[in-house]
């Protein structure tokens, strides 16, 4: 208002970023050297589609991954993936190799949780071995995090059922991040697997490895048609951002019975994320490098 000299609303319309590129790496006694690497373009032909390529690589094995998806496909609540994958991973006796496609439909019941089903037909070579596979998955998927890059308080769940014409296989996690008593975080997670029917070996549940059993190798314990697996982690503030914590795990695999390890942890909320770092054992330690959440 140039009359009166004042300035009642202003509006500032810029366009956001249309990609980005990112490098990340870690480090495991499993793994080795973990390189992983995302290209990610947004609003593609100005049609809301968004393009990712991925590839990671470590000492056990590769991924690549290209997909295409529009994550407000005609609505808000719906989203769509088309995605095309080859995966390779060599660990202890576990030797597989994997390509396929992948396409998914999925409806947003809330900000926070989804439902979805995808078709993934693809073909396998295990031991030797050619599979092909033509699965169809159903999946209830809740996620919840206080902060986007150093967060203090995470709820994960998923509830997967999958069919094909020789088995079904079902599978449950839960997972939080939780503090409590000022300066202490508690870390939870419990899964739960079942499968009825033949599937092909390297289909069934294997334990071992930075995402269940961390003090034994990848893949080393399995596989069976059924399994349960707890963690209790138990972190305390010694710093404004850094904890030490109480590491714990127990698996029960259908075959082979039950399993336990501990462990030290270590973590810095930085700039990056949250930086762990692990040290887990049962017949021998195991170390474990990441930035992010496991879940």
């Amino acid at each position: 208002d140039k009359r009166e000299g004042k300035v009642h609303r202003i509006l500032d319309l810029r366009e956001g970023k249309r990609g980005d590129f990112d490098m990340n790496f870690g480090l495991s006694s499993n793994e080795g050297a973990v390189f992983l690497s995302n290209i990610r373009l947004k609003d593609l032909f100005g049609r809301g589609i968004n393009f990712k390529v991925t590839y990671r690589r470590s000492g056990i094995g590769e991924r690549y991954y290209f997909g295409l998806s529009d994550d407000y496909f005609f609505s808000p609540h719906l989203f769509i993936h088309l995605s095309d994958f080859k995966d390779y991973v060599k660990a202890y006796n576990f030797k597989l190799l994997s390509k396929g496609n992948s396409l998914l439909l999925g409806y947003r019941l809330s900000p926070f949780t989804s439902l979805s089903f995808s078709y993934i037909p693809s073909r396998s070579t295990f031991k030797g071995k050619e599979y092909n596979l033509f699965k169809k998955v159903f999946s209830l998927q809740r996620k919840y995090s206080n902060e986007p890059i150093n967060p203090t308080k995470v709820r994960y769940s998923l509830l997967e059922i999958t069919y094909t014409k020789d088995y079904s296989k079902y599978f449950f996690r839960s997972s939080f991040l939780q503090p409590f008593a000022l300066d202490y975080l508690l870390s939870f997670t419990l899964s739960l697997g079942l499968i009825r029917g033949k599937p092909p070996p390297f289909e069934e549940f294997y334990l071992g490895g930075f995402r269940d059993l961390r003090g034994y190798d990848l893949f080393s314990l399995g596989g069976g048609k059924s399994f349960s697996f707890l963690r209790l982690d138990l972190y305390y503030r010694f710093k404004r951002r850094e904890y030490w914590g109480l590491l714990s795990d127990f698996g029960l695999l259908e075959g082979k019975g039950g399993a336990f390890d501990f462990g030290l942890g270590y973590l810095a909320q930085t700039p990056l994320g949250n930086l762990h770092f692990q040290v887990a054992y049962a017949k021998r330690l195991r170390f474990y490098l990441y930035v992010g959440a496991l879940f």
